[in-house]
């Protein structure tokens, strides 16, 4: 079942796993109310280990963990869940891949 937070949450810490490198550190949290503020996230991501960094805009956030696992734990603990109120989805942010440079079309004869 989904945990609820309301702006402000119990601060219980869960143990830290070993890290994975198939996990991202970044999350993009998504579906927020414009009553959460960058400290309600802090303090409700802090539940599952050390958070580095949070970025908030128009309605979604970015939440950097210390290490992958801690993130994955966070992960599995809040997607669908709900923040004031609504339902929040969570996923892992991809990281872009740099951009090859394109091959010509034309071939040599």
């Amino acid at each position: 079942m989904p945990r609820s937070f309301s702006s402000s949450s119990d601060s219980s810490n869960s143990s830290s796993c070993s890290d994975s490198p198939h996990h991202s550190k970044v999350l993009k949290v998504s579906n927020l109310s414009s009553k959460v503020n960058r400290n309600h996230l802090y303090e409700i991501f802090e539940n599952w280990g050390e958070v580095r960094k949070v970025s908030l805009n128009q309605g979604k956030a970015y939440v950097e963990f210390h290490r992958n696992s801690q993130a994955a734990k966070a992960l599995k603990g809040m997607h669908k869940g709900q923040i004031d109120g609504k339902t929040v989805y969570v996923s892992e942010k991809r990281l872009r891949r740099a951009r090859s440079p394109r091959r010509s079309r034309h071939y040599n004869k």
